[in-house]
């Protein structure tokens, strides 16, 4: 019972958090100057992502009434209905962990996709964060068919398998991004010195993370959290949970927030980043638009050209005049 409240708890304010976030990034969608074939892109990820939520918001509420009720009938001794609703149960839970292993593989390839944008001249690097997204997927899949014994498995898969793949993932692809914004803020100190430093602070963060990159904009040295790192801290407290085994009213309670912030934290770190990203550069009045598909007056106002000849800052740093 307390499991069941308390994952309904997290799940219901979170999903609330989470629809304020979306409608805010669907209002920095529309803001943005990027070309529309990106801003479709990031509209119908962010639209879809909306629907799985939702979805799995929906399921995670109905499991946990089902397995209330079960209890209730269990007192009172009604076995043939605990039955077929334990049968309802199981199917719920199957689409939701379905639900969970879509909405992760979503987030995955938004993400794998802006960080090959960062590092658009180094694109082999691709091939790590790609094969474990992959690696996630095919263990998650055997592993919860195995588990609801829709396959016969001759090997045990830890249950916590995936989730660790997927957060390795999550580090693997937080730490290529952190380097390349350190890699870009480097670029600017050797070129442009430190007096404009905090306006090219602001200027790279939004030339590298866009929409939807890894790292939120350090308009002050004190934001400097990654973003991504929540999802990551929310799949640490769910493999915890399950790993401790706890009966005890604490573990219990415990249990139900982790499982509800990992349902729900998949969704809510993108939104999170791209409207850190938003309320960055509206903050910034004095700094103009910047696009990396078109070379404006004001962004050369920003990134001079190289005194030493060559190629302008963003060309250098993002590889496009190449």
């Amino acid at each position: 019972m307390l499991f069941a409240i308390s994952v309904n708890s997290t799940v219901l304010f979170l999903y609330a958090l989470y629809v304020v976030l979306f409608f805010l990034s669907l209002r920095i969608l529309r803001r943005y100057r990027i070309p529309s074939v990106r801003a479709k892109f990031f509209m119908g990820t962010a639209w879809l992502m909306f629907l799985l939520a939702t979805a799995g918001t929906v399921l995670v509420i109905s499991t946990a009434g089902i397995s209330m009720r079960m209890v209730h009938l269990l007192v009172k001794g009604d076995n043939d209905t605990s039955e077929h609703l334990l049968r309802l149960y199981h199917s719920l839970s199957l689409g939701q962990d379905i639900i969970l292993a879509v909405n992760n593989l979503v987030t995955d390839l938004l993400f794998l996709y802006r960080w090959s944008m960062i590092w658009r001249s180094e694109k082999r690097i691709l091939v790590v964060p790609a094969t474990m997204i992959l690696s996630t997927v095919v263990v998650g899949c055997i592993s919860g068919l195995g588990y609801y014994r829709l396959i016969s498995l001759n090997v045990y898969i830890d249950p916590k398998a995936p989730f660790l793949i997927g957060g390795a993932t999550n580090i693997v692809l937080m730490c290529l991004t952190a380097g390349r914004i350190w890699y870009i803020r480097r670029e600017v100190e050797a070129l442009t010195g430190q007096s404009l430093q905090k306006r090219y602070d602001t200027a790279v963060a939004i030339m590298s993370v866009d929409l939807l990159a890894g790292f939120a904009p350090p308009l002050t040295h004190s934001h400097r959290l990654e973003s991504g790192f929540l999802y990551g801290l929310c799949v640490i407290m769910y493999v915890i949970s399950i790993s401790i085994h706890q009966s005890s009213p604490f573990g219990t309670i415990f249990s139900g927030v982790a499982w509800g912030l990992l349902q729900l934290g998949i969704n809510i770190v993108p939104m999170l980043i791209l409207v850190r990203v938003g309320m960055g550069r509206s903050t910034e009045n004095t700094l103009p638009a910047l696009s990396l598909n078109s070379h404006t007056p004001d962004q050369h106002a920003i990134f001079p050209s190289n005194p030493r000849g060559g190629q302008s800052l963003p060309e250098k740093i993002t590889g496009e005049g190449r």
